[in-house]
């Protein structure tokens, strides 16, 4: 893992963010239990140039603790997120979630949600905004699927700090294409 880490590093100069996202959170299932993520994270802080790790807030309270103050003690930045892929829970509740990161250290939240209709997209960019005037910390909101993909190019308008785009393979659903993506981001900038 490392090697491939010091070789994505050196063919970039864009900040690395490392995950390894959980199966319960749209994630491959891997050989690894939380305790030896936990353990592999460390290890990422603190032999790559990483600038950021990502960490869900769903995990053990302890273990995320654990981790914020590491990574922060290396100088890495600490995304906590939540994902859920099967519906778009409520403002109210995603809220909840945005003010624990916040409240547990997280330089960053994100959260993904998945839309069963426009309704929902809506309702995230709506939090989004809301949420952005609420929190000290940056936020990133996604909607995902097809339904999702206005939010990875107009989020920045709601207060959302990052997208995620297909580089060599999709990693969500609704991901565009990065260079399909910036350019669609351009447009929406030029005629704001």
């Amino acid at each position: 893992m490392l090697e491939i880490v010091h070789y994505i590093s050196r063919q970039t100069k864009i900040p690395l963010l490392f995950t390894i996202r959980s199966s319960r959170e749209g994630g491959e299932d891997i050989s690894l239990n939380e305790l030896e993520v936990l353990k592999l994270l460390k290890i990422i802080c603190r032999q790559t140039n990483v600038k950021m790790i990502d960490y869900e807030v769903e995990n053990n309270e302890k273990n995320v603790k654990e981790i914020i103050e590491y990574a922060q003690n290396e100088e890495k930045e600490v995304i906590l997120s939540y994902h859920n892929f099967a519906e778009t829970p409520s403002n109210d509740s995603l809220l909840n979630k945005l003010l624990l990161m916040e409240e547990l250290g997280a330089n960053h939240a994100k959260i993904a949600v998945m839309p069963n209709d426009q309704a929902d997209l809506f309702q995230v960019l709506d939090l989004s905004y809301d949420a952005s005037h609420r929190l000290l910390i940056p936020l990133t909101i996604l909607s995902m699927g097809e339904i999702g993909k206005l939010s990875r190019v107009i989020g920045w308008m709601y207060g959302s700090r990052i997208t995620f785009a297909v580089g060599a393979k999709s990693s969500a659903p609704g991901q565009i294409a990065i260079n399909e993506l910036q350019k669609s981001i351009d447009s929406t900038y030029e005629i704001i």
